[in-house]
């Protein structure tokens, strides 16, 4: 699983956010996009997994291409070769379905722009952990998947060149980068010795549940958008319109939507989750602004009857 419900509405966030900017209300057209931007989460996700990849396979051509120097050493001859053996490299690297993917939607960067992977590789040799890595006597799978979480957290996702490229390539990435990179190491945590490779490649929903969720909500945000506001606007009279921030009234929309159109969700747990959305994409300010207001419309909700939740406790 690639994204939680909190990502999932931050991509809503940014598709009404998206058509409010262009000011167009073709909802087929704008959903089609926000399918767009899953797909591209889907695809950086295995952009980045196919780097470890080849971070493996270059090693291997290099140590290949010492052994048969003319003046090849005993060491170039026969290498340390546990970096290329580690089995979680090799099988991203002997994937077929991370290679045909790769392949058939043509997102082999690695190949163009070896340079990045060239420097990675470069650092990673340099650590410490690495020559710790290296030189251990015996070897057990728990080290294997140390080592390689160590260079994913320590020098793979903090890569400044790595995160310019990536965002250069597209620019919706930016989003996507941290959300792919928690994803990975999630799934290098819960890997067991003899997995197979398929448990690397997650889709981005883990259940029909959230795929679902994410285009009702951004649905109903859209197209209950004027009597959304009108609710937070009743609440703001000392407020003009023209000065709330767009991603702010989006924010106060997609929360009252939940309120009232997703009855098996707590109103806690939304309100809680916008306050946090507030804090990511809009000003300093917004997450006093977005609680008051929020809370406001919560209280009047509950003492009117108006909110209508299914269960216990999710009020």
């Amino acid at each position: 699983m690639i994204l939680n419900r909190r990502y999932i509405r931050a991509k809503v966030l940014q598709s009404v956010y998206a058509m409010v900017q262009s000011k167009n209300d073709n909802l087929q057209k704008e959903e089609q996009f926000l399918w767009m931007r899953i797909d591209d989460l889907e695809d950086l996700h295995l952009v980045i997994l196919h780097l470890l990849a080849d971070l493996r396979d270059r090693e291997s051509r290099f140590l290949k291409l010492k052994a048969k120097r003319h003046l090849a050493s005993r060491e170039d001859k026969k290498p340390n070769t546990r970096f290329i053996n580690n089995p979680i490299l090799l099988a991203l690297s002997h994937s077929e379905k991370l290679n045909d993917t790769i392949k058939s939607k043509k997102l082999n960067y690695w190949e163009l722009h070896g340079q990045i992977s060239e420097r990675l590789l470069e650092k990673i040799k340099k650590s410490t952990f690495y020559k710790k890595y290296m030189s251990l006597e015996e070897i057990t799978f728990e080290d294997d998947k140390r080592f390689i979480k160590k260079i994913f957290q320590n020098i793979i996702a903090p890569s400044n060149k790595l995160y310019d490229f990536i965002t250069d390539v597209k620019i919706g990435w930016v989003d996507d980068y941290p959300i792919v990179n928690t994803a990975i190491l999630q799934t290098l945590n819960s890997l067991n010795e003899g997995f197979e490779s398929y448990v690397m490649f997650p889709k981005a929903f883990k259940n029909v549940e959230d795929k679902e969720f994410l285009i009702q909500l951004f649905r109903k945000t859209v197209l209950n958008s004027k009597e959304l506001a009108a609710v937070f606007e009743e609440k703001t009279p000392n407020w003009d319109n023209d000065r709330l921030a767009e991603i702010d009234k989006i924010l106060l929309m997609m929360a009252i939507g939940e309120f009232l159109y997703f009855p098996l969700i707590p109103a806690k747990v939304s309100l809680n989750e916008y306050i946090e959305l507030s804090k990511m994409y809009s000003s300093p300010k917004s997450k006093v602004f977005i609680n008051g207001v929020l809370d406001k419309i919560l209280k009047e909700y509950k003492e009117s009857g108006k909110l209508q939740k299914i269960g216990r406790g999710l009020l």
